[in-house]
């Protein structure tokens, strides 16, 4: 439980450091404000469509079905697996945004929710 306690404190803590500078952010990789709130709103609209999709995934116990040791430990599994992604898609966004078009980062951004 305390794991889990942390992995949601974390991802907490990290949308609101996100959603507090995302703007600036945009704004200084050279987008225009239309195209910032653009984003900001594609990546809204993918939290509303991940969220259930992540619930689905949970609730079919696929990890289970692989190897039923780990059933205890699915969630713990997918969290962490969701944490790495947001990681590794907000690293592809640190690097390439300056050289990116606004569609390849519109395409990062909302996937990365």
């Amino acid at each position: 439980l305390r794991f889990a306690k942390l992995l949601s404190f974390a991802s907490g803590a990290s949308s609101v450091a996100w959603n507090k500078f995302s703007v600036l952010w945009f704004l200084a990789v050279g987008l225009t404000p239309a195209q910032a709130g653009l984003l900001k709103s594609l990546g809204q609209l993918a939290k509303v469509l991940a969220q259930p999709t992540w619930a689905a995934l949970a609730d079919m116990h696929i990890i289970a079905r692989i190897n039923p040791k780990l059933e205890a430990s699915q969630i713990h599994i997918l969290a962490i697996f969701s944490l790495l992604m947001s990681l590794c898609m907000m690293e592809v966004m640190r690097v390439q945004a300056g050289h990116m078009p606004f569609a390849g980062i519109a395409v990062v951004r909302t996937v990365w929710v």
